[in-house]
């Protein structure tokens, strides 16, 4: 039996990265890691952290999204306004998230 080794914070990488088929680059989220604040299924850090990426997910236009392994990656290919104002949004919470619980989430500048 494989037992899966549980990253004890959560982790959110933001990076860039050229484009295959553009001269712009690509903006990547990465989140890895379990905030680990309450019991799992009562975790409100880690609840924070889930909604406000469905949400970004949800209403961004022209990204790919890529959940494997315990690592969730969204890929966004266009910045336009809406897609700048809701990657602001979802930096400025992840800071925020982090700062109030820093032995639980962690905002990594990739670049």
């Amino acid at each position: 039996m494989m037992i899966k080794e549980v990253i004890v914070m959560i982790t959110v990488t933001m990076s860039h990265q050229k484009a295959r088929m553009s001269a712009f680059n690509d903006t990547v989220i990465e989140i890895t890691g379990h905030a680990m604040n309450a019991p799992y299924g009562h975790d409100i850090v880690c609840a924070a952290v889930s909604v406000l990426y469905s949400a970004v997910a949800n209403h961004i236009t022209s990204s790919r999204v890529d959940d494997l392994d315990g690592k969730v990656t969204m890929v966004i290919n266009s910045l336009d306004a809406g897609n700048q104002r809701l990657i602001e949004t979802f930096t400025d919470t992840i800071q925020e998230l982090s700062l109030q619980y820093p032995d639980n989430v962690q905002l990594i500048d990739g670049d």
